[in-house]
């Protein structure tokens, strides 16, 4: 399995929002963040998958991936949707009243998603402006409201561990350099014991694995760019030792080996 983090969809304050129209047998490769991702479905069918639960969505539905589900989709037919992804700072109301709860994966009361929640999401994208941060905290509040009063919660649990958030943002900007259990442990003052079985329950993968996949996916981006480069060069930049560790961390997420071009 491969899957990334999304540092950006985490950073204070950020509110992604888009009307996106998706074309048939379109995917969204895995990967998470701690923010809520909301998505409404005005047309078209879906596959959504979060953590281990596969569900199908089609009109008026509404698909929720909750803090920190690594989640991917796969388009069965063309698609209409709004997609918002809702940053901590923009949760923090809805944190403290539901005591950290989760929706559920899917909210198929398609009546009440139509004429209650469509509406309000309509309207917020049409207007929205990105200066105005009131505003856009009180339509998530509206919007995440109206759904809490409609939807049963699950219960919460402990919520993501701020460590591995700090890790997995470390690891992003650092990928390039000798990234392990025992640097990390290093940096953050923690046994190593420690912080494998913290990495490993969060995120569901070893650490060396997740560090390779994330180094192939960014050594795929390099070799897809018109600049002159042999695979080995791509290989060290991106922080693999050889060239023949490259090619198997690339073939196990890729499934071929690398090429230029």
């Amino acid at each position: 399995m491969s899957f990334d983090y999304e540092p950006v969809r985490d950073e204070k304050d950020a509110l992604y929002f888009t009307h996106a129209y998706k074309q048939a047998g379109q995917n969204r490769l895995p990967h998470f963040h701690k923010s809520i991702e909301l998505v409404y479905v005005v047309k078209g069918e879906f596959i959504s998958c979060a953590g281990q639960d596969r569900a199908k969505a089609d009109a008026d539905d509404i698909v929720i991936i909750n803090s920190m589900d690594v989640h991917s989709t796969l388009y069965r037919t063309d698609c209409e949707l709004y997609c918002m992804v809702i940053s901590e700072d923009f949760l923090k109301i809805f944190r403290e009243q539901t005591e950290n709860g989760k929706f559920p994966h899917v909210l198929s009361d398609k009546l009440f998603n139509a004429h209650n929640i469509l509406p309000l999401i309509a309207k917020f994208y049409r207007e929205k402006d990105e200066s105005n941060a009131i505003t856009a905290h009180g339509y998530v509040s509206l919007i995440l409201g109206l759904m809490v009063a409609r939807y049963p919660l699950n219960k919460g649990g402990e919520g993501t561990s701020a460590l591995i958030l700090e890790v997995l943002n470390y690891i992003d900007k650092h990928y390039c350099e000798n990234v392990t259990l025992e640097s990390l442990s290093k940096k953050y003052g923690y046994c190593r014991q420690y912080l494998s079985k913290e990495f490993n329950k969060t995120i569901g993968m070893h650490l060396k694995n997740y560090v390779n996949n994330l180094r192939v996916k960014k050594a795929r981006e390099l070799l897809s760019s018109p600049a002159p480069r042999t695979v080995l060069q791509t290989a060290l930049e991106c922080g693999f030792d050889s060239a023949s560790s490259f090619y198997r961390a690339y073939k196990a997420v890729f499934g071929e080996t690398p090429k230029h071009g």
